[in-house]
């Protein structure tokens, strides 16, 4: 997830921009064509839209996740009360404790 989310903020905010100019006081300014600093990071070849639809995508997979967990936790179907009963029966004879 942090790869979507770095390689789409870099893209957002440094790629396409003009140089920036080197202060007078330099000797030397490495980074002043930002195209270059994000060919340094490898991310030259980065597809901004497939950056937004993964972390989208995360986000609603993980909120459907959160909604149906508490959903069974609140009122529970068979399936997943044969799950607790199973989770309860491997920690018991196990002796695995929390």
């Amino acid at each position: 997830m942090r790869m979507y989310s770095l390689e789409g903020l870099i893209h957002a905010m440094l790629k396409g921009r003009k140089k920036l100019e080197c202060p007078e006081t330099e000797d030397f300014c490495i980074y002043t064509d930002l195209n270059f600093f994000v060919k340094e990071m490898g991310m030259e070849n980065t597809v901004f839209w497939l950056d937004i639809v993964a972390l989208v995508g995360t986000l609603v997979l993980f909120r459907a996740g959160s909604y149906y967990l508490l959903r069974q936790r609140l009122s529970p179907n068979k399936t997943f009360l044969a799950l607790q009963y199973i989770g309860r029966f491997i920690k018991s004879h196990l002796g695995i404790t929390r």
